[in-house]
């Protein structure tokens, strides 16, 4: 009987731990593991256009975030940045040494979000903050 009992209450433990690692989604990638490195920036020319100040390229960024979980209010390091025309505030907006993405809305898991400016050189944009939303 005591064996019995001892099975019992052995199986309830394991059926315990088993309940809390299928909740916690074991194997996914989650809040805790999801960081600013998922943040990559790429540009690529895009045309040259002709501004008052010459000829210069219209350069597209594309800004991926590569973690399940949704990232919002991501702030890039835009120091000196200038573009040739004004580019939406929807889509960028510089505050100081910061730019604001997307007007701090999400950029959704595995999806892009992108905008285009006007210089002639590519600026090295960086993310140096962003809040997770999963």
């Amino acid at each position: 009987m005591a064996l019995a009992l001892a099975a019992i209450i052995a199986k309830f433990f394991v059926m315990l731990l088993l309940l809390n690692v299928l909740a916690k989604g074991y194997g996914h990638k989650h809040k805790s593991t999801c960081s600013l490195k998922d943040i990559h920036i790429n540009q690529r020319k895009t045309i040259k256009t002709l501004t008052t100040k010459g000829h210069h390229t219209v350069w597209e960024v594309i800004i991926s975030n590569t973690c399940e979980c949704s990232q919002m209010y991501i702030r890039l390091e835009c120091q000196g940045f200038r573009s040739g025309e004004i580019i939406n505030r929807s889509k960028l907006v510089k505050t100081g040494r910061t730019c604001l993405v997307n007007d701090g809305f999400p950029i959704n898991g595995h999806k892009t979000f992108s905008f285009r400016y006007v210089s002639a050189r590519p600026y090295p944009f960086q993310p140096i903050s962003s809040t997770l939303a999963c």
